[in-house]
């Protein structure tokens, strides 16, 4: 009897031990605690992009330095949410942001939304469907209106003309948000294709490159110490996001991206350099 009771006293020991320890081995997924990743980028038809006007490389011929980063507006907490709008958050809130006044925060550390673009103002006009979740393309194709085009021919209002909100993604924008917009028109856009890492590095020490990415189950969960430098789980869809940065030390390319501050690091995340190209199918820069 003693050695039935203290079998049972070990077992319920053991069985107590795993429990504490599969907690605490066993993190919550990112994806469980943010909600499933929205994605939106359609990729432009081969067809199409061959008509894009191929970047320029740059002519810089000093020395680079081993890390750099553009000051960027800062990863904004929530980002996309619930729609498939990261076409439009690379495009007006990161890229086209870019150019202006560089006042992205408040003191007290806020976001300034009155020095950043509208996703909202581009997404509503550019998404293929009624269903906000099935994202937009880069450029325009036969049948859709793509940002880059649409930052072309209207511009883009502020974001605090045209607040972004995942809630619904059919308000357009009213003839004065649409006055307001063509102020800040950007002049033409090219594509950036068949560039070696230094050729990267000596774009982005003057502006951030818009880039089209295959994601997957790796990059999706990205934790502080992620750096994307091979294929993780499943393949998921296109993604549009922005390359601002490089650093030698992690032998990668820095990406501001649109899934709030509490994914991978606040925000941020790393693409290996060699991995750069096995990932991105379609990249841009702009120009005012």
């Amino acid at each position: 009897m003693r050695y039935v009771t203290l079998a049972i006293v070990l077992a319920s020991f053991l069985l107590g031990a795993c429990q504490d320890n599969e907690t605490v081995i066993t993190p919550e997924p990112i994806g469980k605690i943010l909600g499933r990743r929205q994605l939106g980028l359609n990729r432009t038809p081969p067809e199409r992009l061959a008509k894009i006007k191929l970047a320029e490389k740059s002519s810089y011929t000093g020395k680079l330095s081993t890390s750099f980063n553009l000051k960027m507006p800062p990863p904004e907490p929530t980002g996309q949410a619930n729609e498939g709008a990261c076409v439009a958050w690379a495009t007006a809130y990161a890229a086209r942001s870019f150019y202006q006044d560089n006042n992205f925060v408040n003191p007290d550390a806020t976001i300034n939304y009155s020095s950043v673009f509208s996703p909202e103002y581009v997404y509503n006009q550019i998404r293929i469907s009624s269903d906000c979740e099935k994202g937009a393309y880069f450029v325009t194709t036969d049948k859709h209106l793509g940002a880059l085009d649409l930052l072309v021919e209207q511009g883009v209002c502020l974001w605090k003309d045209m607040p972004y909100t995942d809630v619904s993604c059919k308000e357009l924008p009213n003839p004065n948000q649409k006055a307001l917009a063509t102020g800040y028109r950007i002049a033409s856009y090219a594509k950036v294709e068949g560039f070696s890492t230094v050729e990267l590095k000596k774009i982005l020490l003057k502006q951030p490159i818009l880039v089209g990415v295959n994601s997957d189950d790796g990059f999706e969960n990205a934790n502080a110490q992620f750096i994307w430098k091979s294929p993780i789980g499943n393949k998921t869809s296109g993604h549009a996001t922005v390359v601002i940065g490089f650093d030698d030390a992690k032998n990668a390319f820095k990406i501001l991206n649109s899934w709030g501050n509490k994914w991978g690091d606040q925000g941020y995340s790393w693409l290996d350099y060699g991995y750069y190209n096995q990932v991105v199918f379609e990249a841009y820069i702009l120009a005012l």
